[in-house]
């Protein structure tokens, strides 16, 4: 039947109402706690989110730091300081610093002699010694506040306390303790700067530790021999640990450099007489053993290295890398060549020599490569120069012309 005009004004009116009801946003009093809610969730979650990516970006850069630094050597880090240091302040500490030590030094090498001729060698070392602790504890003193200015001053303690070790024996107006007490003192001296030397990340204190060393082990050649490469062998294979700790590779060419040199400069001075065939296993085995010590160095370098990929170098580091084997393997090869000569007592066995060396060379090459070290290259063709060698030397031909 029909709607009555009454309802359906009436239902009409309900229609409208709820469209309107439907078309209107939400109140914000149903919004608020929706919002309030999702903050309240979120908020920390985003906040714990960048404080890990923060937390691991640091983490990323300080281990690419100590990848870099265990390269490249702790020195580096100094070593940029320095550049930013005007010329008045290197002047001022480091150069005027040196010079006054320095001045110390040969004032104390002449006190002796000039100051106190009259006093006993006995009193004269035991002042020479008071001397150098002095110097060494007023650097002490300031070792924290002026790292700089006390550094040097107690490296040149330690330095003063060598040669007065040195002089203690070699210096005849100081002569008061026996060789061997004076050897001992000495050999004392050098292991207390290598100690600072690593402690204070000095490659160069640690290469005047290892220059004190080889002048203590040339003063005793002909009186001490066996001490004498004994100790040439024990700062080859210091050096050798600074490298691997501390990535000191230029300490380490230093170190190929000196201990071939004070071999041959011991070899120079007077020695007892022995027969040709002991001094030429004595030279020899003490030879190897310095050329064996420095190419377990380079190995380790260069493994060392292809684990760095990306690592930056100074350029002096770079160079003496590349130099460390080259050089390590040119000076074992022309003493022992030059051995076998002298000696003149194994010469017609001489190609063993080349053979076993060649297929060591051959070794090293393959082994470098394996490493991606493009400079491989250098050890097969030193090999197939020491083939050529043995092969005349073999037939008897050319032999000495060659050599």
């Amino acid at each position: 039947p029909p709607a009555s005009p009454v309802l359906a004004e009436e239902t009409e009116e309900v229609s409208e109402v709820v469209a309107e009801q439907l078309a209107e946003p939400a109140a914000p009093v149903i919004k608020a706690p929706t919002t309030a809610s999702v903050t309240a969730t979120e908020l920390p979650s985003r906040v714990t989110q960048e404080e890990d990516r923060t937390a691991e970006a640091a983490a990323n850069e300080a281990e690419t730091g100590v990848a870099q630094n265990e390269v490249a050597g702790p020195e580096q880090v100094e070593d940029l300081g320095d550049s930013a240091v005007g010329l008045e302040t290197k002047l001022g500490t480091v150069w005027t610093l040196g010079v006054g030590l320095g001045l110390i030094a040969i004032a104390a090498a002449y006190y002796a002699r000039a100051i106190f001729p009259s006093l006993a060698p006995m009193w004269k070392v035991t002042i020479a010694y008071a001397g150098a602790v002095v110097l060494f504890a007023v650097g002490k003193v300031f070792e924290r506040k002026l790292a700089r200015f006390a550094k040097p001053v107690m490296a040149g303690g330690l330095a003063l306390g060598f040669f007065v070790s040195y002089a203690a024996y070699f210096i005849t107006p100081m002569r008061a303790v026996t060789l061997p007490v004076s050897l001992a003192w000495m050999t004392a001296g050098v292991v207390a700067i290598l100690v600072f030397a690593a402690r204070w990340r000095s490659q160069p204190l640690a290469a005047l530790a290892i220059v004190l060393g080889h002048t203590s082990a040339y003063v005793a050649a002909g009186s001490a021999d066996t001490f004498s490469l004994v100790i040439i062998t024990a700062l080859s294979i210091v050096a050798v640990v600074l490298l691997v700790r501390h990535g000191w590779v230029e300490l380490a060419l230093f170190g190929v450099v000196t201990a071939y040199a004070a071999h041959i400069l011991w070899s120079f001075a007077d020695h007892p007489p022995v027969s040709a065939d002991r001094a030429y296993w004595v030279n020899v085995s003490f030879f190897t053993s310095y050329y064996v010590i420095f190419l377990f160095g380079d190995l380790v370098w260069w493994r060392r290295v292809s684990g760095r990929a990306g690592a930056e170098f100074r350029r002096t580091q770079e160079l003496a890398g590349r130099l460390v084997g080259p050089v390590n393997v040119t000076l074992f090869l022309s003493a022992v060549c030059y051995l076998y000569v002298a000696t003149n007592v194994y010469l017609t066995d001489i190609q063993w020599f080349f053979f076993v060396l060649a297929a060591v060379q051959v070794a090293h090459g393959r082994y470098l490569r394996t490493l991606g070290n493009d400079d491989y290259v250098f050890y097969p063709a030193v090999a197939a120069i020491l083939v050529t060698l043995g092969v005349f030397s073999a037939f008897e031909a050319l032999s000495l012309d060659l050599v």
